[in-house]
């Protein structure tokens, strides 16, 4: 399931999404106005990534991704059959921060416990921190370990 997870402008104001499919995983998608047609290289936090491309949308396989920190997913060579150019999208990476708010507090313990139980969907992905396709206790147990933790300014 694709999920939206952080808007962001590129060169020349064209718009591109960042969609997460398996955050377990970090499979991450940018999504841009027109189909892509290739993609010469992708990394991730500065790790090697693998790309693949499906009409106007270049995901991306990341490991090696650090918690508490912004990445980088650098994608070079984007080409869209007129323009070439480089895209590097910023994203803030943090394990148990439901409500986006840069930090672990009891307010992500209780959105997640909020949805306890409900089928996870666009609106409540967050919340199914583990990747198990439900909100469970367990999801709790990771927002509870990351406690205070945050993303720096």
């Amino acid at each position: 399931m694709d999920k939206i997870r952080h808007k962001k402008r590129g060169r020349a104001s064209q718009l591109f999404l960042i969609r997460i499919t398996n955050h377990r995983r970090k499979f991450f998608s940018v999504t841009f106005p027109t189909p892509i047609s290739a993609v010469a290289s992708a990394t991730c936090a500065g790790n090697a990534a693998t790309a693949s491309i499906s009409g106007n949308q270049v995901s991306v396989n990341c490991t090696g991704v650090p918690n508490a920190q912004t990445i980088t997913i650098n994608l070079t060579g984007v080409n869209d059959g007129t323009n070439v150019g480089n895209v590097i999208v910023p994203m803030g990476v943090l394990l148990g921060d439901v409500n986006a708010s840069r930090i672990v507090t009891s307010g992500d313990t209780n959105l997640r416990k909020a949805q306890a139980l409900q089928p996870v969907t666009n609106a409540n992905f967050r919340n199914d921190i583990n990747a198990s396709g439900a909100i469970t206790t367990g999801d709790v147990n990771i927002i509870k370990q990351n406690a205070l933790s945050h993303l720096p300014p």
